[in-house]
C-alpha cells in the first residue's frame, strides 16, 4: 500500500471539504469565517481559494480584508495555478486590452455544468461588456442561474435589475422579492435596502420606522457604514425608535470611522452643535473636511460656512467661496444663493454682478426664497441683468408665495407704483400687511404714509399714526422720527412732546438724519426744557450726515 497516496488523498478530501464549507459561507455572505477557511488552502495552493480570496481583498464585501495589493496577487497566483475566474479577474485588472474569447467560452462551460461563481461572473460581463458585447439578457438569465442556487450577490442584482428594469421589464414587486431573499441571505446592502423601503414607503410596502429599523439593525450587525449612519439618524430624530441622540451619536461614528461621508458630515453637525457632545467647532472642521473631500455636498457647503463665518478654523473668504462654489457647482441651492452674494458684494471673489445674478438664478429656479428675492432684486435695479419690472415681480411673486416677508414688501411696492403689473393700492396693501405680519416695520410705514398722504386710500391721520406706531415698534427709524412728527402736531394723536422727544431720540440714535434735525429743533423750541447746548449737538449731527437744512440752522444760529 502507497501510505503517500492514501495521505495525498485524504489532505485533497478534507481540503475539498474545506473549500465547500467555504464556498457556502461566501454565498450566504460570511465572509470573515469564509476567510479563515480559505487562508490556509491559499497556502496550500488550492486555486479556487485564490479566486474568493480575491474578491474579499476587493473590500467591498468587508472593510476588514481591503487591500488592492493582495488582491492582484491573489488573483495572479490563481491563475497561475489554472482557475478560470482568476485568469478573468487577473486580464481584467492587469491587461484590460487583452480580448480572452476562449477564456469566456470555459466560463460559460462552467456556468452550465452548475458553478455558482461562473454564474455570476459571466453575468457580470454581459452587464459590464468586458470581453463581450453588453447583453441585458444574458446578464439576468446567468444571475438568475446563480441567484436561485441560493448566491447572495447575484440575489442583489436581480433586485436592482426589477428595481430599475435593466433585462428584465421593471417591477417593484420582484424587486423587492429578490432584496428579502439577498437579506434573509446575509447580504447587508440588500438589508440596508429594505430598511430603507420601509422607511420611505410606497405603493407596496407601508411605511414602516419599526420595520426599517429592524432591517437597519441587522445591517449594522454585519458592519455596513450606511445602515449605520441610516441608524443613527433613526435615534437622531425618534423614528421607530425613543430618540436617542447619544446612541445617534454612536452609530454616526461607526460609519464615519469607516469613511462614510454623510456619517462624517452628520458628525460635524453634532460637534457644531453640541449635540450630545461638547460643542467643539474644530472637531466640526475636521469632520466636515473628511466628508467634503469625498465631494459630500453638504458638507462642502458647512465647510463653506466655517470658513465664512471663522468658527472653528480661521476666518478666510477665499476657501469659503471655493466650497460654496463646490457645493453650487452640484445644485446645492443654499450654497449657489449664498456664492451669489459673495460675487454681488465682492466678498472672497471679485465682485461680479452678472456672475452674481447667474448663481441666483440657479438657486432660484429650483425654488430657494431667498435666491428668488435677490433675482428679482436684480431685475429691479439693473444690476447683473438688464432691467426688468416685469421679471422683477414675477421673481418676487415666487418669493413671496413662499412666505418672504421682504419678498412681500416689494410686491406692495411695485403695485403701489405700477412698476411690472398695473397699479393696484388695494393689492399694495395686501402685500404690505403680510409683509408687516412678519415683522417689518417697512410695511407698517408704507401702510401709514399712504393713509397720511391719502395716496388709494382716504386719508386718515389716525390710521397713519397707528401704523407710524406699528413700525416704530418693530424698530423701523423712518416709522420713529414719523410717530414723533404725529405726536409733536397732534396729528391723528394727542399732541405730546415728550412722547415726540422719545421717538425722535430712539430714531436719531439709530442714524436717522430727519430724526436728529427735528430733536435738534424740539430742543430749540419751548416745546420741552429749552436746551440749546443739546439742540446744537443734534444738528451738527444732522449736517454731518449732509443735512442741508441743520447746516443752515448752525450758520444763523452760531
Amino acid at each position: 500500500m502507497n501510505y503517500n497516496n492514501k495521505n495525498n488523498n485524504e489532505i485533497q478530501q478534507q481540503n475539498d471539504e474545506k473549500m465547500q464549507a467555504a464556498e457556502k459561507l461566501f454565498q450566504h455572505c460570511n465572509y470573515e469565517e469564509a476567510f479563515e477557511l480559505l487562508k490556509p488552502l491559499a497556502d496550500a495552493d488550492y486555486s479556487r481559494a485564490f479566486y474568493l480570496l480575491g474578491k474579499i481583498y476587493n473590500g467591498h464585501l468587508t472593510t476588514k480584508y481591503n487591500n488592492k495589493v493582495l488582491q492582484k496577487k491573489y488573483y495572479r497566483r490563481g491563475h497561475e495555478l489554472g482557475d478560470k475566474l482568476c485568469s478573468l479577474w487577473y486580464y481584467i485588472l492587469e491587461k484590460p486590452n487583452y480580448g480572452q474569447p476562449k477564456l469566456v467560452d470555459e466560463i460559460k462551460q462552467a456556468a452550465e455544468d452548475g458553478d455558482v461563481f461562473a454564474q455570476y461572473e459571466l453575468s457580470f460581463l454581459y452587464y459590464s461588456g468586458l470581453m463581450v458585447v453588453v447583453d441585458p439578457k444574458e446578464a439576468v438569465k446567468w444571475c438568475k442561474m446563480a441567484a436561485d442556487n441560493g448566491y447572495a450577490l447575484a440575489q442583489y442584482d436581480m433586485a436592482g435589475f426589477y428595481n430599475n428594469g435593466w433585462g428584465v421589464v421593471k417591477n417593484a414587486e420582484e424587486s423587492l422579492a429578490w432584496y428579502k431573499k439577498a437579506a434573509e441571505n446575509g447580504h447587508a446592502a440588500s438589508q440596508c435596502r429594505l430598511g430603507d423601503i420601509y422607511f420611505e414607503g410606497n405603493n407596496i410596502v407601508k411605511q414602516d420606522y419599526k420595520k426599517a429599523v429592524k432591517w437597519y439593525n441587522k445591517a449594522v450587525d454585519r458592519g455596513n457604514a450606511l445602515a449605520q449612519c441610516n441608524l443613527g439618524f433613526m435615534y437622531d430624530n425618534g423614528y421607530g425608535v425613543e430618540q436617542d441622540q447619544n446612541k445617534a451619536l454612536k452609530y454616526y461614528r461607526c460609519s464615519a470611522e469607516q469613511g462614510h461621508a454623510p456619517a462624517q458630515c452628520n458628525m460635524g453637525i453634532m460637534y457644531a452643535a453640541g449635540c450630545a457632545v461638547e460643542e467643539d467647532l474644530e472637531e466640526a472642521v475636521k469632520w466636515y473636511s473628511l466628508a467634503a473631500k469625498q465631494d459630500f455636498v453638504p458638507a462642502e457647503f458647512y465647510l463653506g460656512k466655517m470658513y465664512d463665518m471663522g468658527t472653528g478654523i480661521a476666518q478666510d473668504y477665499k476657501k469659503a467661496a471655493k466650497w460654496y462654489h463646490r457645493a453650487a457647482e452640484k445644485n446645492h441651492i443654499v450654497a449657489q444663493c449664498v456664492l451669489g452674494t459673495m460675487y454681488d458684494e465682492g466678498v472672497g471673489v471679485e465682485k461680479n454682478y452678472q456672475e452674481a445674478a447667474k448663481w441666483y438664478m440657479e438657486s432660484a429656479r429650483q425654488g430657494y426664497a431667498p435666491a428668488q428675492f435677490e433675482i428679482a432684486a436684480m431685475y429691479k435695479s439693473g444690476e447683473g441683468v438688464e432691467k426688468n419690472f416685469q421679471k422683477a415681480y414675477e421673481w418676487f411673486n415666487q418669493s413671496a408665495k413662499q412666505a418672504d416677508p421682504y419678498a412681500a414688501y416689494n410686491l406692495g411696492i411695485m403695485y403701489q407704483k405700477g412698476e411690472g403689473i398695473e397699479k393696484d393700492y388695494q393689492k399694495a396693501i395686501e402685500w404690505y400687511k403680510k409683509s408687516a405680519g412678519k415683522g417689518i416695520g417697512q410695511a407698517d410705514y408704507q401702510i401709514a404714509c399712504m393713509y397720511l398722504d391719502g395716496e388709494g386710500v382716504e386719508k386718515n391721520y389716525q390710521k397713519a399714526a397707528q401704523y407710524f406706531e406699528e413700525a416704530a415698534k418693530k424698530g423701523d427709524i423712518k416709522g420713529q422720527c414719523s410717530l414723533g412728527v404725529m405726536y409733536e402736531n397732534g396729528y391723528g394723536v394727542e399732541k405730546n412732546y415728550q412722547l415726540a422727544e422719545s421717538w425722535y431720540q430712539k430714531a436719531a440714535n439709530k442714524g436717522e438724519i430727519a430724526a436728529q434735525y427735528n430733536l435738534g429743533i424740539l430742543y430749540a423750541s419751548d416745546k420741552i426744557d429749552k436746551n440749546m447746548k443739546k439742540a446744537q449737538q443734534w444738528m451738527e449731527k444732522a449736517a454731518s450726515n449732509g443735512d442741508a437744512a441743520a447746516e443752515k440752522w448752525l450758520r444763523e444760529n452760531k
